[in-house]
């Protein structure tokens, strides 16, 4: 296997070892699942070591992440659709982690972005700037223009101590020429 991205998530799959119980496989999608896919042989158990997205189940959608375990019983209907890489940048309020999707040209399309717990004000802030850069980057505005707007931009006061090169939550999620914050 040479680790180069082929595939979904399901015809991407390379078995590396296999016996009468299991099999063992390495993949790394390139691109998505427009099917769903029912495994009828056994359980699946799936190690995310990079990226993120959701898994859509007959059981509902399961949001996964860097370093999750995904288990999928047998029978089950799902898919996989994948965000994109995710970035993480520190910020006086905590980690930000932003996932950045790109159109079929390879132009940034879509910004998820993480900070805080699911559910509070934090959090809610974030995703709003995340929804109103997606809509930016849909009508045309160059991702320059949009750091230019956001850099500078900084809370009234930070809580707690500050980490070192840390940038206010705007600025991180617009990237930073310094390199302390996500490149998208």
């Amino acid at each position: 296997m040479d680790g180069k991205p082929d595939g979904d998530g399901i015809t991407g799959r390379r078995v590396l070892m296999w016996n009468g119980d299991v099999e063992i496989s390495l993949g790394r999608p390139s691109g998505t699942m427009d099917y769903f896919f029912r495994n009828g042989e056994g359980d699946e158990v799936i190690f995310v070591h990079e990226g993120s997205g959701t898994l859509e189940t007959i059981f509902g959608d399961l949001p996964y992440g860097e370093g999750d375990y995904i288990v999928i019983p047998l029978g089950t209907t799902y898919r996989f659709l994948a965000q994109g890489p995710q970035r993480r940048a520190e910020t006086p309020l905590g980690t930000l982690y932003v996932t950045v999707t790109e159109d079929d040209k390879g132009q940034p399309f879509e910004v998820f972005m993480s900070l805080g717990k699911a559910g509070g004000a934090l959090m809610a802030d974030v995703e709003a700037l995340g929804r109103l850069i997606s809509l930016a980057l849909r009508s045309g505005i160059p991702m320059k223009e949009l750091h230019r707007q956001l850099r500078g931009l900084s809370p009234h006061r930070a809580i707690g101590p500050r980490p070192p090169n840390a940038l206010p939550v705007p600025p991180a999620a617009g990237g930073s020429p310094r390199g302390s914050a996500p490149a998208i």
